[in-house]
């Protein structure tokens, strides 16, 4: 897949901004909800941070083409992606239920880990992401659909109060 004159991250980086300023302008959250979605996304742009700086310094994976690397080397975790992990995180708490709800939690997941694989898949074949040691699409989607399941509960449970 060739992006003519922009990288893949930036790509991504530009859709998820997109998409959390059309929710924001359709849905219309006041000050509470606004706080709230700040801070689920600093939440889980942190958290994604961490996991993908682990999963470098483990051998799982490595990050190419970014822009902006966020560490001394060109293989850390992208700014872009810690941009598109707040994004998300201010979507899920905008866009998901106040009361954690397992029949709600589990097919939400299933449907970010699907994405979240796709989107992968897509950086994996365009050369800017390298999975290793053992690391597969299988893997991707089960910590995806873990960790928005997680983030789920902890949004309903900590920021939505």
């Amino acid at each position: 897949m060739a992006l003519v004159s922009m990288s893949l991250w930036i790509f991504l980086l530009l859709t998820a901004v997109a998409v959390i300023w059309v929710l924001k302008a359709l849905l219309k959250p006041n000050a509470k909800t606004g706080s709230s979605m700040l801070k689920m996304g600093l939440f889980l742009a942190v958290f994604d941070w961490i996991f993908e700086t682990a999963g470098l310094f483990l051998g799982y994976w490595h990050s190419t083409g970014s822009v902006f690397p966020l560490g001394p080397g060109i293989f850390y975790p992208p700014l872009e992606v810690f941009v598109i992990a707040f994004c998300a995180g201010a979507a899920l708490d905008l866009l998901f239920p106040k009361k954690f709800d397992w029949n709600f939690a589990l097919p939400a997941g299933m449907i970010v880990a699907v994405a979240g694989t796709c989107i992968e898949s897509m950086l994996v074949t365009a050369g800017n992401l390298v999975y290793l040691n053992g690391w597969t699409s299988f893997h991707a989607f089960v910590a995806y659909w873990i960790v928005f399941v997680l983030f789920y509960w902890a949004d309903a449970k900590f920021f939505k109060k």
